[in-house]
């Protein structure tokens, strides 16, 4: 495989003290990088309570604020929105997972960028402060507020509350309230916006303890919380796991996994890929369904996935681009091994506007292991997802070249530079006019370490991270030249 080195150009550096956490501030109505928050515990006041620094910069790295609050001790920072007027920012209690937060350690404030003032603490009303209600995720009503996605377990309702930029209700919105005798549960997970559309994946256990859901696509308006269309992907010869759903030229894409009857969905093999192009009120305009013996022709595979001498594979991105209309699925291999299941290399599949398999393109990475010990069962869907939430495959995160004319993706590797050490280094596989190169990052003026973070930028840049000896995180913003 031919292999090209990427140059990066020094753009920009800037140096902030104290910051242990930063993360990507994303404008999800224009589809970009708005730019980054970093965020850590200064100090201990009290038994109780600690004192915190958040510090914001644009997307250029221009400083925009910074401040300190006193709040509850141990502090883990959630979900960062951004809506166009101001930035809601999430903070977790230490007993919190980060999914399905519980509502007893969740609050959360916000940021009012025209006065740069940073709000008290907020909190769900009384009645969702229970410890059998869940925070789930939220969303952005640009300009406007916040919707904060919220689960009862005991009772099985889901809600979307919505907050304006002063904190005041705006709607409450029961999207879910099982009838009597329904034993349902749903687990509704926000994935797009657009206009004044709001698009999640649904998950409908048939009850608490169903292992394997029924999946469809919601569509709400996103300034009332009012459901518009709920589309289900399901017939007579295919069930759909769907994993993605993204608003694309006034159209809405859904992509996801296909499985072809009970048995197999247990087994975990799947048939297949699709997607689904809908308008905005969820009317199905087309709908492609490919079985992996239909790609046969590109690549090696046989029944559930699996490609010879490499294992399953396990789907991570669904990615769009603008300029071909094709989509890019982005996966990894999982295979079985003596002494449990490994993650390795990066596999590429690219696809037209049809959903039909234009060429394949795989990068190799290393392999990571994931210790269970002799499997008494194999259920390589499962065991993916198990693989992807540990951080086990190597694929990071996608972005746009300049322009929006072409898509990078990133991800990690390692270089051996002795029998015994290996050097984490970065890659990015460029996809531009319908081809792929995969490239190998290096750069000057950076001195790479297990703390430096690559995250994503405006097109064509990426930023570079870096915690310093001396406590301090120096950000460098590095335009890439290929």
């Amino acid at each position: 495989m031919k292999k090209t080195l990427l140059t990066f150009l020094l753009f920009f550096a800037t140096n902030i003290l104290f910051s242990q956490i930063i993360m990507t501030i994303y404008d999800q109505e224009n589809d970009e990088v708005y730019g980054y928050l970093s965020y850590e515990e200064l100090e201990r006041i009290d038994r109780n309570s600690s004192r915190y620094l958040i510090h914001l910069i644009d997307v250029n790295l221009n400083p925009i604020a910074q401040t300190t609050f006193t709040d509850k001790k141990k502090l883990e920072l959630g979900l960062v929105r951004y809506n166009g007027t101001s930035i809601y920012i999430e903070f977790l209690g230490k007993d919190a997972e980060i999914i399905n937060k519980s509502s007893l350690e969740f609050g959360y404030r916000i940021y009012d960028l025209e006065n740069n003032v940073l709000s008290n603490r907020y909190e769900v009303p009384k009645r969702f402060q229970n410890k059998d209600i869940g925070i789930v995720d939220s969303y952005s009503i640009p300009n406007k507020g916040y919707g904060i996605n919220i689960i009862d377990y005991k009772n099985r309702t889901n809600t979307f509350y919505a907050i304006s930029n002063d904190n005041e209700t705006l709607y409450e919105a029961n999207i879910y309230i099982p009838e009597k005798k329904e034993r349902n549960l749903l687990n509704i997970r926000v994935q797009d916006i657009y206009g004044n559309r709001l698009a999640s994946i649904v998950k409908n256990y048939p009850h608490k303890r169903s292992e394997y859901p029924t999946y469809s696509v919601l569509l709400t308006d996103l300034n009332t919380g009012e459901i518009k269309n709920e589309i289900v992907f399901n017939n007579d010869d295919y069930k759909a796991n769907i994993y993605n759903v993204q608003f694309n030229d006034n159209n809405v894409h859904v992509f996801g996994d296909t499985y072809r009857g009970n048995k197999k969905v247990k087994l975990g093999k799947t048939t297949g890929m699709m997607k689904a192009t809908l308008d905005m009120d969820g009317n199905l305009i087309s709908q492609n369904n490919v079985t992996w013996a239909d790609l046969e022709s590109k690549i090696d595979i046989k029944e559930g996935g699996r490609v010879k001498g490499n294992g399953f594979i396990h789907t991570l991105d669904y990615v769009y681009d603008k300029t071909t209309k094709h989509t890019i699925v982005v996966g990894g291999y999982i295979k079985r091994e003596p002494l449990g299941v490994a993650a390795k290399d990066i596999v590429f599949l690219d696809f037209d506007k049809d959903f039909n398999l234009h060429q394949v393109f795989e990068v190799e990475t290393r392999k990571d292991l994931l210790q269970m010990g002799v499997l008494s069962s194999w259920n390589p869907r499962d065991y993916g997802l198990i693989l992807e939430a540990g951080g086990f495959f190597d694929y990071r995160f996608n972005m746009f070249l300049e322009e929006q004319n072409g898509l990078m993706f990133f991800y990690k590797s390692y270089n051996r530079v002795s029998l015994t050490k290996m050097d984490l280094v970065h890659g990015v596989v460029i996809f531009k006019d319908k081809k792929f190169t995969d490239n190998r990052l290096s750069w000057e003026k950076v001195k790479y370490n297990d703390k430096t973070q690559i995250l994503p930028s405006k097109p064509g840049y990426i930023l570079i991270s870096e915690q310093t000896k001396n406590n301090k995180m120096e950000n460098r913003l590095e335009r890439i030249a290929f």
